[in-house]
């Protein structure tokens, strides 16, 4: 992620709207960014079954749903990273709109629950320490100098 140029936030506002077989799956990545500090909004759905679990959220309306909804609130710089996992032709469609904002704003957006969870994880470890981007090349590339091997020259 860090080497394509997508920033990830290490505390913020965090979107969910998951379909319903991803409900308790989610679950476990929105209270591990809630224990970072994280903010969390949800479509009713998603928000009812958060705050059945006790993680308090604001609910967002999705974008047919009318004015303020989670697209203004994206073009508003009020969101910082989306999980949005969808189900049918229909709820994609609907959701497309999300999509482009999320990429016209350069929102971290996650639409699967494996992608949801690597970012968790990711942000833990960026929150815990300093990484850098390297190459692979420096990494696994050896040199021979005066018959000696030389790692990472």
């Amino acid at each position: 992620q860090l080497s394509a140029n997508v920033n990830l936030p290490l505390k913020g506002n965090l979107f969910v709207s998951v379909k319903n077989i991803d409900k308790e799956s989610v679950y476990e990545q929105v209270k591990d960014l809630k224990n970072l500090g994280f903010k969390i909004s949800a479509t009713k759905g998603t928000a009812n079954f958060l705050k059945k679990r006790n993680i308090d959220c604001l609910l967002i309306k999705k974008a047919k749903e009318g004015k303020p909804n989670i697209v203004n609130y994206i073009n508003e710089k009020k969101i910082n990273l989306i999980f949005n996992t969808t189900e049918g032709t229909r709820a994609i469609k609907d959701s497309f709109t999300l999509r482009r904002a999320a990429i016209n704003n350069k929102i971290p957006y996650y639409t699967t629950m494996a992608g949801a969870k690597a970012v968790v994880q990711a942000i833990k470890e960026l929150s815990n320490k300093n990484l850098e981007i390297s190459s692979l090349q420096k990494y696994f590339l050896k040199k021979k100098i005066n018959n000696k091997v030389i790692k990472n020259v």
